[in-house]
């Protein structure tokens, strides 16, 4: 062999050896990886078990996702050998959380919107707000809130008509709990949020639907990469984030929200601002002061347009007093204590309000 071809040789079998070397460590880093997300799953995710089998969560060409209809399902969060929670959900046919109201064709209709907190993430259903709600004033109500739902959603459901069928005879009216984490979730610019929810934007002061986030390709992608515990965590972390779009987009949805549930549904529109501090911001003032400047900023847009709200303070008063009772801890969740109390002053406050 001259010297011209094993240089050739040598040079061949280091490029094989490279190669191997990195697939190795492509396959290596592939099993770590794979080994942290499940792990995430098992320590920061709840489980949930349908019956029957199926999955719980699927898509909607509306709102982007939602449970599936007539679902019904136990749902557990275990961390670190601690039980969060242990419940069940039951979905109704029309894919809202399934709620005992009255029948009585008269009846007044309230439609809850919202996110985890309202729809009554680690709650029975007897135990969730719009169930509360149901007991104590005998209305029609209606749950269709989910987790991790926003302005988008809620606009999106009010604009679509969909609800119209869900209501009675009587007097009409949305109630949409809000936080400070809504304003990440209506801002337009984020790059995570899910697949196909509502876009909004600010054109000359309202709100403008574009259409679903993440369309085409762009949609398979996101999809695909939020199936990781990680990836998804980012996610959520960056929509918690204060949004670019700031009050001013919130604003604008919220008057479109009240302007539509007049229009389209002849009903009222309330929005239930959470200026409380939460559970994780532990004791930072720094954290609560940051928290409440974001909500004192979303009161004052609403205010300036003439939307109607009322804050979680006014409702349940010795809230923080008793935070570790009406929170449920390690979820940050409202706990069905603090339910039953939100259910009851919300009742008394619009009755008050209607006496006016």
């Amino acid at each position: 062999m001259n010297t011209a071809t094993a240089r050739l040789a040598r040079a061949r079998k280091t490029r094989r050896a490279t190669f191997t070397a990195a697939l190795g460590l492509v396959a290596a880093f592939l099993l770590v990886a794979g080994a942290l997300d499940a792990e995430v799953k098992v320590l920061f995710w709840p489980r949930i078990a349908v019956v029957g089998g199926g999955r719980f969560v699927i898509p909607d060409p509306l709102l982007g996702y939602g449970p599936r209809p007539d679902a019904r399902a136990r749902v557990t969060w275990r961390r670190l050998g601690r039980t969060i929670y242990d419940a069940r959900y039951a979905i109704d046919a029309d894919g809202y959380r399934r709620t005992g109201v009255s029948a009585a064709p008269k009846a007044e209709t309230t439609v809850f919107l919202g996110d985890s907190y309202t729809f009554g993430d680690g709650l029975n259903d007897a135990d969730t707000l719009p169930q509360r709600f149901a007991d104590v004033t005998g209305e029609r109500v209606v749950n269709a809130a989910f987790s991790g739902y926003g302005p988008g959603q809620a606009l999106r459901l009010i604009q679509s008509g969909r609800p119209a069928r869900l209501f009675g005879d009587g007097r009409r009216r949305f109630v949409f709990a809000v936080s400070d984490l809504d304003l990440g979730r209506s801002d337009s610019r984020s790059l995570l949020h899910r697949v196909g929810t509502p876009h909004y934007e600010l054109a000359n002061g309202t709100a403008r639907f574009i259409g679903p986030f993440h369309p085409g390709w762009r949609g398979t992608l996101v999809d695909f990469a939020s199936r990781s515990a990680i990836v998804a965590g980012i996610r959520d972390l960056s929509l918690a984030a204060p949004s670019p779009g700031g009050a001013p987009l919130f604003g604008a949805m919220m008057s479109a929200a009240r302007d539509a549930a007049a229009a389209r549904h002849r009903a009222g529109f309330l929005v239930l601002l959470w200026d409380e501090p939460i559970w994780q911001d532990g004791g930072d003032p720094g954290k609560r002061r940051r928290r409440q400047a974001i909500v004192d900023g979303m009161a004052r847009e609403m205010a300036r347009r003439g939307v109607a709200f009322v804050r979680v303070s006014t409702l349940v008063p010795d809230y923080t007093a008793h935070m570790g009772a009406y929170v449920m801890g390690g979820s940050g969740h409202p706990s069905a204590l603090l339910d039953r109390r939100l259910a009851r002053g919300l009742a008394t406050w619009l009755e008050q309000e209607r006496g006016r």
